[in-house]
């Protein structure tokens, strides 16, 4: 039934304001065909988390430091096409970009990389207030996504404790290192585990901006058992 009843919210708001392109305005669609070929015909260079200087299959360098052993993302937050479907989504609460950022989320190189069925898959929960707020849980259904695509559990292991400023939304005056240096202070200790999490893990969010989110929630993960911790985003800034 309320999957039904979204439905019918969605098509009404579809009538009363048209869905347009977020690159070129083009009314029809949150993405037009021609401006998903134009923003995505290339693939992206995966980095090391850590340095984030280039790394073949996105693993961390020997003699980085990081919790997260490698980082896989669909594609830069700088390119329009994604900045303007993760904005829509988050801040704006449009749902009907989701078939698009699924397709995201399916180039990426997850079976090849991050083979095997002992991964289990976790969110970086949002905190009950965001996720209030916002009406849903955009980690949770990405990690849903990644484990339908890779036929792995998806589970909700992690607890955020603490409610934090959305890193995306960093003032413009605020420079990177003091953003990355108030980011890691925010989030220190702000998550914790709901159970133990054993094996090997697959981290999901939206965006990777400092890394902070990511390290806190790593951490959490590793603090519970787990023996590898990969993080998987759609963006990274």
């Amino acid at each position: 039934m309320a999957r039904r009843w979204g439905r019918v919210v969605q098509g009404i708001t579809d009538v009363l304001f048209p869905r347009a392109c977020v690159r070129c305005g083009k009314e029809g669609d949150d993405v037009c065909s021609s401006c998903w070929s134009v923003a995505f015909g290339e693939a992206v260079a995966l980095v090391c988390p850590s340095c984030q200087k280039p790394s073949v299959i996105g693993s961390r360098h020997a003699g980085c430091t990081s919790l997260l052993d490698g980082l896989l993302f669909a594609m830069p937050y700088a390119n329009s096409v994604t900045h303007g479907l993760l904005r829509r989504w988050k801040f704006d609460y449009v749902r009907s970009v989701e078939p698009h950022l699924k397709r995201l989320i399916e180039r990426l190189p997850l079976a090849e990389i991050l083979g095997g069925d002992d991964w289990t898959v976790v969110p970086v929960s949002l905190h009950e207030r965001r996720k209030r707020e916002r009406g849903f849980d955009q980690a949770a259904w990405i990690a849903k996504t990644v484990a339908d695509h890779l036929h792995l559990p998806a589970v909700n292991a992690l607890e955020r404790t603490r409610y934090t400023k959305q890193q995306s939304r960093r003032p413009a005056r605020t420079t990177k290192s003091d953003g990355d240096l108030r980011s890691k202070q925010d989030l220190k200790g702000a998550f914790r585990a709901r159970q133990s999490i054993e094996g090997r893990i697959i981290l999901c969010d939206d965006v990777f901006t400092s890394g902070a989110t990511m390290e806190a929630a790593a951490k959490a993960c590793r603090d519970a058992g787990a023996t590898s911790v990969w993080g998987v985003v759609i963006a990274k800034g």
